[in-house]
């Protein structure tokens, strides 16, 4: 700056070893340099290499072809660094613009300071806009580089396709310097249709080329928006290559194709097709999926025929491939060979119910000279016509349930070649069936009976008889059906509790879902069944009648009597688990008659305020004593621990003294659940002798003893120690990994968290081992739902296939624990071996404001989310944008009467329902 005054200043620091007596010599030199103003400082402010030598705007926008072109030179003395720009080394950096017309490869290199042109990775960055105006990682996608050396010179080389590219220059390394860019593009034909790798034929015979798949991409010629790919994979994570046939010999021939590759690629991951016409209209012919088997297309025209050939590979894939084509003369050269300038039209339908849009895929020839007239077959109505490629049409709902047939019209136009094809075809348009699940008395409640017989009823209406309908039942007891009405079904003791019974009805292609929820139990008390007695409670009432207890199984097994008098006599003498359970809690002991017959006689007596019972209680059952509670008394004769197999398993004394040693020496479950609340701890005999002792041992007062595990088979197996134990630092719901785009994404969620410092993320290595590659914070304490998320950036580029995660949570004391292991592989970068999942808590639930809904989604997705009542009656609906990974949705408070529900998730390929209670 020539007119600005400054002072300057110069330190002589005195160093160690360095006498202050030493003299010092000290000389400032000035220099002039050349003055160059700041540009290019910022993306927006980018410096346009268009092959004019433009230095300032406004500047000449043209798309570069193939040759060589340099930016205008600029310095790096007082650039800047912008917040959003991407360079992880350098503080100023300078920005370059220009725009590709051709698919291939651009060369990059720079002078410094007019010296020899280099390319070094960290000291430039080459990015394709994506989002115009947008500078960070969402506008500009960074393409990744190979230094090569040609002829001596250093070059970077990238993979381009048309569009525009920004390059920045980092500043790594430099301050003053002045540098001056130069980019190289190279064509690589067979990208597009419009560029294809062409192969020709003038007599029978054969002829090959070959092409560079490296920078070759997708999106832009038929098909390959995904509407039309036929057997081809992608066009998500696959790029294709086009090869033109040229035929002229003015003879009918059998074409055959045979192509080779020497690739990264697996050969069962390259496939191909054959395309007739030109690139402006286009029909679909054979398709290849063994990309190495030669097929033959008989009696083909050759009066200068064009044919394409569509080979897709792995976006990653690079390497050469190789395409042979023979034609040999047809032996009937009269066959009436295919027109393939000739459109071909074709169509499906996607099937709808009655009252719902009707919409239809366009199979035909496709291209900028093609259009379409549909006629959708309403008698009657003159507009019923459209000129849209894929287009949908309400039908009116039919007067009756029966299927309506509709004979639909479509004619593909070539308008450059003036032909044109027609196909018609019938459209059925079903009813709508409808059901509604009853079920027979005496099972027609809420409620249902373990054992008993239940017949359902669909009470099914507008069914159709061609296609039949198609009744499907999900029983909930581990059986299905497809009667119109099952009959004779059983749910049994593992069904005891909520079940949901699902009907899916459908007419051809229109379904309906409609549930039925009960809650399965033993059945009633009085009625003379397997399981009288089992659980009923008589608070106040008197006892009931003697016929309760003479005949089922478990008869009085765990009656309640709380204010009433003993039962009879006949509640103990006759079923299997006579007195198993009974509870007196006012009453007079029973007579001698409840210990002595059952096999579980005494078993679970409780006896708050009378005496001991006699010591006929203890003698004889297998069970005897194995529950007794005397919570008063004094503690019963030896003769309680001295005999059946299970004595004293879970006697509790809560304010005796502790019993005998004999207590723990003879049963194989003696002391198995003693309970011993305030008293001292029993002597060391308790640990060593019995097959189950102090397998439940509880000392809520008593402190921790290492010889409780010293002795018996089972011994501390569930000791209960409260003062000694410790709740787990957090409580993990889910933990899983997924691709998004070329990034590995590891996803965790956890319900609550105790003096959690974070996750280390641990990946496995080469070598087997788990290392620590990244660090999340945790919440520290929380009772609320957290997700979190860690990104492997660019994980499909890694040479493994496969990865594993796993996460070290670690507390602020140091403490640490390892969650189980998830996975990632390259074989399901779609996803699509992946499902949505969705869990529901709590459930039940006291109000809809307390539900929260944990969706697992393999892909971005739009979910419906519905709350229905039992007759499917909607209740209350959203729509969501998810994205891919763990999303959480919580329902907002409705003021729901207590009742059954469903919540009903409909997803892009398919559905979930999950029943739920609002309890209050």
């Amino acid at each position: 700056e020539p007119l600005a005054k400054r002072r300057y200043y110069v330190v002589v620091d005195v160093h160690a070893n360095m006498m202050i007596s030493n003299q010092l010599d000290v000389s400032v030199r000035f220099e002039g340099v050349p003055i160059i103003p700041l540009r290019y400082d910022h993306y927006s402010e980018a410096n346009v290499i268009n092959g004019l030598n433009e230095s300032d705007p406004p500047y000449t926008n043209l798309a570069l072809g193939v040759g060589t072109y340099s930016g205008y030179p600029a310095s790096f003395a007082c650039a800047t660094k912008a917040p959003t720009d991407q360079n992880t080394c350098g503080t100023r950096t300078l920005w370059y613009k220009f725009t590709s017309d051709i698919s291939g490869k651009v060369r990059i290199n720079y002078n410094i300071d007019g010296k020899a042109a280099t390319a070094k990775a960290n000291e430039y960055m080459l990015f394709k806009e994506v989002i115009p105006g947008d500078s960070t990682t969402n506008g500009l996608a960074l393409i990744p580089s190979t230094i090569i050396n040609d002829g001596g010179v250093l070059w970077a080389e990238h993979c381009v396709n048309k569009g525009t590219y920004y390059l920045m220059m980092t500043g790594c390394n430099y301050t003053i310097e002045v540098v001056k860019p130069n980019i190289r593009l190279i064509e690589e034909p067979g990208d597009f249709c419009s560029n294809p790798i062409n192969l020709s034929l003038s007599a029978p015979g054969s002829t090959s080329a070959s092409v560079s798949v490296d920078c070759h991409s997708i999106g832009e010629d038929y098909g390959e928006n995904g509407t039309e790919m036929g057997c081809l994979f992608g066009p998500e994570g696959y790029k294709s290559t086009w090869f033109k046939v040229n035929l002229n010999m003015n003879i009918n021939v059998d074409l055959s194709f045979q192509l080779a590759e020497n690739t990264t690629a697996l050969p069962s991951q390259i496939r191909y097709r054959v395309l007739y016409g030109t690139c402006n209209s286009m029909t679909a012919g054979p398709c290849n999926s063994d990309a190495l088997t030669e097929f033959t297309l008989n009696c083909m025209a050759t009066d200068s025929n064009d044919y394409y050939v569509q080979i897709v590979s792995p976006i990653s894939a690079k390497g050469q491939l190789t395409l042979t084509v023979k034609a040999d003369s047809a032996p009937n050269q009269s066959c009436v060979p295919f027109n393939p300038i000739a459109p071909v039209a074709n169509f499906t339908v996607i099937n709808a119910c009655a009252g719902d849009s009707i919409c239809f895929e366009n199979k035909s020839t496709l291209g900028d000279s093609i259009t379409y007239f549909w006629d959708f077959g309403v008698p009657g109505l003159a507009n019923d016509t459209s000129t849209l490629k894929d287009p949908c049409w309400l039908y009116p709902i039919p007067p009756s349930s029966d299927t309506v047939v509709y004979m639909v019209t479509l004619i593909a136009i070539n308008n450059v070649h003036n032909t044109a094809d027609t196909i018609v075809i019938g459209v059925p348009v079903y009813p709508l069936p409808l059901a509604n699940i009853t079920r027979e008395a005496p099972q027609d409640g809420y409620y249902v009976s373990a054992g008993e017989v239940i017949n359902f009823f669909s009470n099914s209406s507008n069914t159709i008889s061609a296609p039949p309908s198609e009744w499907y039942w999900d029983l909930s007891n581990g059986t299905f059906s497809t009667d119109t009405n099952p009959s004779g079904i059983i749910y049994g003791p593992a069904d005891i509790g909520l079940n949901v019974v699902s009907l899916q009805l459908s007419n051809g292609e229109c379904i309906i879902v409609v549930t039925d929820t009960f809650y399965v139990k033993y059945e009633d008390v009085y009625v003379g069944g397997f399981y009288d007695g089992a659980s009923a409670s008589l608070l106040e009432a008197y006892c009931p009648p003697d016929s309760v207890w003479i005949g089922g199984f478990y008869d009085g097994a765990t009656i309640s009597l709380f204010v009433s008098e003993c039962p009879p006599d006949s509640v103990w003498t006759g079923g299997y688990y006579d007195g198993a359970a009974a509870s007196l809690f006012k009453s007079e002991c029973p007579p001698d008659s409840i210990w002595g017959g059952g096999i579980n006689d005494g078993a679970a007596a409780s006896l708050f305020k009378s005496e001991c019972p006699p010591d006929s209680i203890w003698g004889g059952g297998i069970n005897d004593g194995a529950a007794a509670s005397l919570f008063k008394s004094e503690c019963p004769p030896d003769s309680i621990w001295g005999g059946g197999i299970n004595d004293g398993a879970a006697a509790s004394l809560f304010k005796s003294e502790c019993p005998p040693d004999s207590i723990w020496g003879g049963g194989i479950n003696d002391g198995a659940a003693a309970s011993l609340l305030s008293s001292h701890c029993p002597p060391d005999s308790v640990w060593i002798g019995g097959f189950y002792d102090g397998a439940t041992m509880s000392q809520q007062l008593a402190s921790c003893f290492e010889y409780i595990y010293s002795g018996g088979f089972y011994d501390g197996a569930s000791v209960n120690f409260l003062t000694c134990s410790e709740q787990l630092p957090i409580q993990l719901l889910e933990l899983t990994a997924f691709w998004d785009n070329d990034d590995g994404i590891v996803q965790w969620i956890t319900a609550s968290e105790i003096s959690n410092s974070g996750f280390f993320v641990q990946k496995r290595n080469s070598d087997n081992e788990f290392k620590d590659v990244g660090f999340v914070n945790g919440a520290g304490n929380s009772n609320e739902l957290n997700i979190y998320t860690w990104v492997d950036y660019n994980l499909i580029n890694s040479d493994e296939n496969e990865f594993y995660y796993r996460l070290k949570q670690v507390d602020f004391d140091g403490q640490y624990t390892i969650t189980d292991v998830v996975m990632l592989s390259k074989n399901s970068i779609s996803n699509r071996d992946c499902s949505f999942t969705a869990s529901l808590f709590p459930n039940p639930a006291v109000q809809s404001g307390d539900i929260s809904v944990l969706m697992n989604n393999p892909e971005e997705d739009n979910i419906s989310i519905f709350i229905m009542d039992v007759l499917g009656r909607t209740l209350y609906k959203v729509q969501k944008s998810v994205q891919s990974g763990l999303v959480l949705y919580q329902f907002p408070e409705l003021n729901l009467p207590p009742a059954e529900y469903n919540i009903m998730l409909i997803y892009s390929s398919g559905q979930v329902i999950i029943p739920f209670i609002i309890t209050k």
